[in-house]
């Protein structure tokens, strides 16, 4: 016969109860003694496979434990007592931990106290999320490098994972890893310092960290196993070891996180924050100010070269008013300065590409230059700058992304060089062009590039035979087209059947 009593499903057998199903939600689940005072003594972990991420602490009366029948995604943790004599048909979807002295709570985390005198920390309960008066949401939590004198060295499996309110973690030097899938999906955690002492950290330990912009990995040693960062796309890898101990290979990283070796430090100068590094260069990693500031970074701070800017360094800062840069950054990561109130930007000389989303929704960015030497503008540099309405293209430009100026309202006129090769989708998609003047160089324009805009006056095409993709000017109004008068029967026949306008056709 079969019972149900909080979240567990027993079965009846002779003098004592087996679980056969678990219909909770718990990701720490303790197993009870007794249930209508007959001992609990086997385990179905077929009970938990409908989602295998969890932790089970065994009582003293376990005797056996049935394995899964298939194969699970994710791993189950199992903490056998100390003076347990359990059975177990080991699975690999199964990781048993010996040696349970008991299980203790401080209010926020739980512990499994161990035998050898260590602790691991295998659930946390912040799941309360509140406002804070500084403007940050989350909580801030330090953990003490022992609890009842035993040592905490890991991190257990999904002990963080799905907390999303959690804004700081500070991680002693006692600790020497991190479980699988431990920070998953932990929204608000935007920074990570992993002392010495970690030599381990599971799969996915830091996936879907949205807002995770650094993380500091201090040991040369450590072993990183695959989609460590998985989707934590902002952030930044610092290595303290210079050493490539270690390939940096999509298999840990598979969002190619931008990587610095040799990490010593950082230091804040003038507000600003700097990562600095052992072959004497730095890193901008942001700014630290309560007031509004116009920035004019150096060639160096404390005899180390300033040569690149963090991503998501200035994402969102309203306090960024302009800033000048020197010659030296080489580097300048995605959305670096997305969202940010900045007005005003001089850029290094040194730059060749405009990365990912590097000023998207700058809103109060009126005009901007980009200089030789620049060969790339990539996806959504420039998206969504509804004041943006002066650019000016260097003659070494080959690529404009997709997105790169979509939505730019206010942008008019825009000159394009020859050298020119390709406009890709959507990238001056709903901008205010007037007169779209294409070089001879341009081989093509994607889809919906010059789309959505209201008038387009005077469209020109200096290539013979560009590859014109068919909704490239959808929903936009061409006044006037002038081509080659050679080419006016292809042209005429591609306006005719892609632009559904009346519209002037020049020689």
């Amino acid at each position: 016969m079969r019972y149900c009593h909080l979240d567990f499903i027993y079965n009846a057998v002779s003098n004592y109860y087996e679980i056969i199903d678990y219909v909770g939600k718990n990701k720490l689940i303790l197993i009870p003694e007794f249930y209508e005072g007959l001992p609990v003594k086997k385990i179905n972990l077929d009970a938990f496979k409908h989602d295998s991420k969890k932790v089970i602490i065994l009582n003293n009366q376990i005797e056996m434990i049935h394995p899964f029948s298939s194969d699970m995604n994710d791993e189950i943790v199992i903490y056998q007592q100390e003076s347990s004599n359990v059975i177990f048909d080991i699975t690999p979807s199964m990781i048993i931990r010996k040696g349970l002295i008991k299980v203790i709570e401080d209010g926020v985390l739980y512990y499994a106290l161990l035998s050898d005198g260590t602790a691991n920390i295998i659930h946390s309960d912040i799941l309360e999320f509140r406002f804070e008066s500084l403007g940050r949401f989350g909580e801030q939590i330090l953990i003490e490098e022992k609890i009842e004198e035993h040592s905490i060295v890991g991190i257990e499996h999904y002990a963080f994972m799905n907390v999303i309110n959690l804004h700081a973690i500070s991680i002693p030097k006692t600790v020497q890893w991190i479980g699988r899938k431990t920070f998953y999906n932990v929204e608000m955690l935007d920074e990570i310092f992993l002392q010495d002492s970690v030599k381990y950290v599971g799969y996915q330990a830091f996936s879907y960290c949205l807002n995770l912009k650094r993380v500091y990995l201090m040991s040369d040693q450590i072993e990183l196993e695959d989609q460590v960062f998985e989707n934590s796309y902002r952030a930044m890898l610092y290595f303290a070891s210079s050493k490539r101990y270690m390939e940096i290979t999509s298999d840990f990283n598979p969002d190619l996180l931008p990587v610095a070796l040799g990490y010593e430090k950082d230091i804040i100068i003038d507000s600003v924050v700097y990562a600095l590094l052992d072959d004497k260069t730095a890193v901008v990693n942001g700014l630290y100010t309560n007031d509004f500031i116009d920035l004019n970074l150096p060639d160096e701070v404390e005899g180390y070269k300033i040569v690149e800017i963090a991503p998501f360094a200035f994402y969102q800062e309203k306090l960024l008013q302009s800033i000048k840069m020197s010659n030296n950054i080489t580097a300048i990561n995605s959305s670096a300065f997305a969202e940010s109130h900045i007005k005003k930007i001089t850029l290094s000389n040194a730059l060749r590409v405009i990365d990912d989303a590097l000023f998207s929704g700058c809103i109060y960015l009126k005009s901007i230059v980009i200089h030789e030497g620049v060969e790339i503008i990539q996806e959504g540099a420039f998206q969504g700058c509804i004041s943006l309405s002066q650019v000016k293209l260097p003659s070494s430009i080959v690529i404009i992304n997709t997105s790169s100026f979509a939505r730019d309202y206010r942008l008019k006129n825009i000159n394009f060089p020859e050298g020119l090769e390709e406009i890709k989708p959507y990238a001056f998609s709903e901008s205010n062009l007037k007169d779209i003047i294409l070089p001879s160089t341009l081989n093509s324009i994607g889809e919906m590039s010059f789309g959505n805009i209201t008038k387009i006056k005077k469209l020109s095409f200096g290539n013979d035979w560009i590859n014109i993709n068919e909704g490239a000017f959808m929903g936009s109004k061409v006044m006037t087209c002038q081509v080659k008068e050679k080419e006016i029967k292809h042209f005429n026949d591609w306006l005719e059947k892609h632009i559904f306008n009346r519209i002037n056709i020049k020689k």
